[in-house]
């Protein structure tokens, strides 16, 4: 293993969506966009959260800028409405579940592009200059496993939200299943 560094991001990362994924795959759209009253939070709200600060954590101050992306995803309209410190009540747009699902897998296939540009000998380089300075990390190896364990806080806001409309929880390495089998 070359790389056992990036090598283990990779992994990290990959486990990480696969979560993610089976979490949100079958709650209801209808529901997306609802925010509990004991949770100032919704589906939607979150999974443009993930969008957002993949972007900027495992992209953005990697690599600089990447302007391919707002070609794909109108960030630009994304950046006030799912940044740190929105919230999912002040969500005017209204993308459809379906588009935010896909652009969760476009954005990640783009993390993994600027992902295999680096070396592990990179990831103790300083942070490409942002507007706004990154909240934790100062180093791209800080920056990139930060993006995993970051999704997979907000994972538990899904579960919870799972849990308030009756979907099971159930745990396996990837994360949920269906229901336990007999």
């Amino acid at each position: 293993m070359e790389n056992p560094k990036i090598e283990f991001i990779k992994e990290q990362n990959k486990l990480t969506r696969e979560h993610t994924l089976s979490l949100l795959q079958d709650i209801p759209f209808n529901f997306w966009y609802e925010t509990p009253n004991v949770f100032e939070t919704n589906v939607a709200w979150l999974t443009g959260h993930l969008i957002v600060s993949q972007y900027f954590h495992s992209i953005a101050v990697i690599t600089g800028p990447n302007v391919e992306i707002f070609k794909e995803i109108p960030l630009s309209d994304y950046f006030p409405i799912y940044s740190m410190m929105t919230k999912s009540t002040s969500n005017e747009l209204k993308p459809e579940p379906s588009i935010l699902l896909a652009e969760l897998e476009i954005i990640n296939t783009y993390a993994n592009r600027e992902l295999n540009k680096l070396t592990d000998t990179n990831l103790e380089e300083p942070l490409e200059p942002t507007k706004m300075a990154h909240p934790i990390a100062k180093t791209k190896y800080e920056a990139l496993t930060w993006s995993f364990r970051h999704e997979m806080w907000h994972l538990g806001q899904i579960s919870t939200l799972r849990r308030i409309i009756g979907l099971p929880t159930q745990w396996n390495k990837y994360g949920r299943t269906d229901q336990n089998k007999d």
